[in-house]
């Protein structure tokens, strides 16, 4: 996915794990880093109030992820592909 603001390209964003820059600019500045939706409890867009600790003109994302426990949960997801529909 490529998200575009403010009339930036895309590799003008930021990605942001609890405010840790994993943005890699290497890599077109898309992140190397991918978080399945059960493991963020909060996503942070900021298109242009950005904080002074960010200095970009593009978009910045924040994942804060979910607080662990000791109790054991999870979720199963499946895909099925059947040739005969």
């Amino acid at each position: 996915i490529q998200l575009r603001g403010n009339g930036t390209d895309h590799r003008q964003n930021v990605y942001l794990i609890n405010g840790a820059n994993v943005t890699d600019n290497t890599n077109n500045g898309a992140s190397q880093v991918f978080f399945d939706v059960d493991t963020m409890q909060e996503l942070q867009v900021s298109v242009n109030a950005h904080s002074a600790e960010v200095q970009v003109p593009g978009i910045v994302m924040n994942i804060v992820p979910k607080s662990g426990t000791n109790e054991i949960h999870g979720s199963v997801s499946g895909y099925y592909n059947d040739d005969r529909i």
